[in-house]
């Protein structure tokens, strides 16, 4: 751990607590993490956090209560302030394109770890231009989109490749993911971000942000595609896949892809990581499963026209903000515990005498909420108590490596990797 961090008067700083994520994140640090760890809660109001101090007790009286820290994401110099007491930051204030510059901004430059749960794949990329080479100057391990926007289709992606390498002897040629199963509503704050994302970046910065392995610092040899869509997939809105069932498109396919795809090109870069490089074939794909053809007409389509909508009139985005729910707001307790989150994937490697494929599940029972608030307090325990062997930059979850896996699934996100045989 670098010196400039050894003194600091917090391991881990919860910015943003008394919103739906961070409430979480903070119940998960006080009931999970070792108790010996020094946190504290940020955000404006110190009632409202004073009433996350108390709910956190009732969850571990043993641990210490956290500290409270006063701090607004519109204020640089308290949040550079706030940097500097802290090991590592979570953030979870957005839309992170309106709120969240200052708060990466003043990690970066303080040496301080940082991780947040933004799905804005154009905002991080940003962040990476202008602060990548500062955080490897400070020190900073900086990951955005370590909550359920990327990190399951990021680890799993991962996981697959490394038992390609290992178990076929190959590198990777084609991944395809599908979000197997999804029960549960959204919060506010994840409605707020996709309808508020057309207010701040334009089309073309969208479309460039989306555009395949656009966040690679490694560039493609050749030609940077993705895996084309079926025909069927392009009439009818789905297709049959003998290993994932039936499936339709996602809505989380670019904004995860940007982030996996970045994974490929960081690994050749981190000398710890080089020997889990993909290959330089690799290609990728995430997908939705749907019980039936007619399901996965109405999700394909209905995507289709919801994403041309949202970009192209104003005046419904600014009506849909007034009738959703509202940041901060999300399913209560007893919701939650009737949710659920499954990934899986299939791995085709890069070897034409074999037929085996890798297949991965992953899942978790409960809130896709609460698995994001894991990601954070287990990714914050890992470079704490870890040693992740990187240096300081702009990485991804599945630069964290095995570690932070098992750590995940020692929480309750579970994964089984193993060898299909056709």
């Amino acid at each position: 751990m670098a010196p400039r961090r050894q003194n600091r008067k917090y391991d881990i700083v919860v910015l943003g607590a008394t919103g739906f994520t961070g409430q979480l994140t903070a119940e998960h640090i006080a009931s999970n993490l070792p108790t010996n760890i020094k946190w504290a809660i940020a955000g404006r109001s110190e009632a409202k956090l004073q009433a996350v101090v108390e709910d956190c007790q009732q969850f571990n009286a043993d641990r210490a209560p956290p500290a409270i820290e006063l701090a607004d994401v519109g204020d640089y110099e308290a949040l550079k302030a706030l940097a500097l007491k802290t090991k590592v930051l979570l953030s979870t204030v957005g839309p992170y394109c309106k709120y969240g510059e200052k708060v990466f901004k003043a990690c970066a430059e303080a040496g301080t770890h940082y991780f947040d749960v933004t799905g804005e794949s154009v905002w991080v990329g940003k962040m990476i231009e202008k602060y990548d080479a500062i955080a490897k100057d400070s020190g900073a391990i900086m990951i955005p989109q370590i909550g359920v926007e990327s990190a399951p289709s990021d680890l799993t992606t991962w996981l697959l490749t490394e038992h390609v390498r290992d178990e076929l002897d190959a590198d990777t040629k084609e991944v395809t993911i599908s979000i197997h199963k999804l029960k549960g509503a959204p919060s506010g704050g994840t409605l707020a971000t996709v309808l508020g994302l057309f207010d701040v970046f334009s089309l073309s910065e969208i479309r460039a942000a989306f555009s395949p392995f656009a966040l690679s610092p490694t560039p493609r040899i050749e030609k940077p595609e993705r895996q084309s869509l079926p025909l069927a997939h392009a009439l009818f809105g789905s297709h049959y896949n003998k290993y994932l069932g039936r499936l339709s498109s996602s809505l989380a396919d670019s904004t995860d892809a940007a982030i996996v795809e970045r994974t490929w090109g960081l690994l050749p870069e981190i000398p710890s990581r080089k020997a889990e490089y993909y290959g330089d074939k690799f290609v990728w794909k995430q997908y939705m499963r749907v019980d039936n053809i007619f399901q996965g007409f109405f999700v394909h389509w209905g995507l289709v026209w919801a994403s041309v909508v949202l970009a192209l009139l104003p005046p419904v985005r600014s009506l849909l903000k007034r009738l959703v729910t509202q940041p901060g707001g999300g399913p209560d307790r007893e919701a939650r515990t009737k949710e659920l989150l499954e990934y899986r994937g299939v791995a085709v490697p890069d070897d034409d005498n074999t037929k085996q494929k890798a297949f991965v599940k992953a899942r978790y029972d409960g809130s896709a909420y609460v698995l994001t608030a894991i990601f954070l307090a287990e990714a914050a325990a890992t470079v704490l108590q870890d040693d992740v062997k990187l240096d300081g930059g702009v990485y991804t979850p599945a630069c964290l490596g095995q570690t932070f896996i098992d750590r995940l699934d020692a929480a309750g996100f579970h994964f089984e990797v193993e060898t299909l045989d056709e």
